[in-house]
């Protein structure tokens, strides 16, 4: 239920659940197994992506798979129709977009628990990119 998504996120949903395979929601998505996977995206960006980890990775086929690299294997290799071909280009822009660069760890430099010096501990800044 879309409209739920961001009162959920707001509650404090565990964004980076796994599935038994180790699958995230970014991954799902991807892999086209999220009806309205774009939307669900969407809303995860639209309450700020606290603790989202945009590159989480699994290991199928033999390799390390993030949710983008799955969204670009799956437009370049498989046969989709129209639709799910462009629900599938918005999967892959919105991952792009929200994907740090290579080597970054925090998303603002204020994240980082090193920026505030000795009170450092007494902060928890939500998500994953602090560690919590």
């Amino acid at each position: 239920d879309i409209a739920k998504i961001g009162d959920l996120i707001q509650q404090g949903a565990m964004v980076n659940e796994t599935d038994l395979e180790g699958r995230t929601l970014l991954h799902l998505a991807a892999q086209g197994r999220v009806r309205s996977g774009y939307p669900v995206l969407l809303e995860l960006v639209r309450y700020g992506g606290w603790g989202v980890n945009w590159d989480a990775s699994i290991y199928e086929d033999s390799r390390v798979w993030t949710a983008l690299e799955i969204a670009e294997s799956r437009l370049y290799q498989d046969n989709l129709d129209e639709g799910s071909y462009k629900e599938l280009e918005k999967v892959r822009d919105l991952l792009r977009a929200r994907r740090l660069p290579s080597g970054v760890e925090y998303l603002w430099p204020c994240m980082h628990p090193e920026f505030y010096g000795a009170e450092a501990d007494l902060l928890r800044i939500p998500g994953a990119w602090n560690g919590s």
